[in-house]
């Protein structure tokens, strides 16, 4: 259907941005470095890192299948310090 990889990528992508991911989108964007407040039951705690309401966020919107989706990602964000890309990119 398409005429390069990178037009499937680019159609990809905004259609979960339009559609499937926008109210994350909305609500997380511009929370980077910041704790934003969840569902208590997700970490024990309704105040967490941007990142792990994020990852719940892709849990509760269906991207995951696994009921740990959320805490096993936000364990390798952390463990791996990959925050730091984000604070990168904002920072210069």
């Amino acid at each position: 259907v398409y005429k390069t990889v990178n037009q499937s990528y680019r159609h990809h992508s905004l259609l979960l941005q339009e559609r499937r991911y926008n109210w994350m989108i909305a609500q997380y964007s511009s929370k980077i470095g910041q704790q934003c407040q969840v569902e208590g039951s997700w970490f024990n705690t309704d105040r967490v890192p941007y990142y792990a309401a994020w990852c719940i966020g892709l849990k509760k919107s269906g991207y995951a299948t696994s009921k740990k989706y959320a805490q096993k990602l936000t364990y390798i964000i952390e463990t791996y310090e990959l925050w730091r890309f984000d604070y990168q990119l904002i920072m210069g």
